[in-house]
């Protein structure tokens, strides 16, 4: 079972500062993630220093009162480079992709 929950985080005063394309909990893992039209290394990097820097305890959401063990970045876009694909893995982050009629995930790049 999964658990949508809120993806805009606001400071004390309830400014703004900073937005998701997704948040899940599933089990003990929360799942960040942000979609790009087309992606680039750039974009990778920026969403996997995203990742990094998440920490519940700068936001002070009651809604986000969530307990878990681990955050996954996940980065998903229309048009996925090779290269995108590699420094995604490089950078610790899950991926998907349009594969066919549908968007694959790349399992073979998922760590534990």
């Amino acid at each position: 079972m999964s658990i949508n929950l809120p993806t805009d985080f606001s400071d004390e005063k309830e400014r703004k500062i900073q937005e998701l394309d997704g948040v899940l909990l599933a089990k003990d893992t929360l799942y960040l993630l942000e979609a790009k039209h087309a992606m680039t290394v750039e974009k990778i990097k920026t969403i996997a220093e995203r990742v990094n820097q998440f920490s519940i305890e700068r936001y002070p959401q009651k809604e986000f009162n969530v307990k878990y063990s681990k955050i996954v970045g996940v980065a998903y876009g229309t048009l996925f480079p090779i290269d995108c694909h590699q420094e995604a893995h490089r950078l610790g982050l899950m991926f998907m992709y349009p594969s066919g009629s549908r968007y694959g995930l790349e399992e073979k790049y998922i760590t534990e």
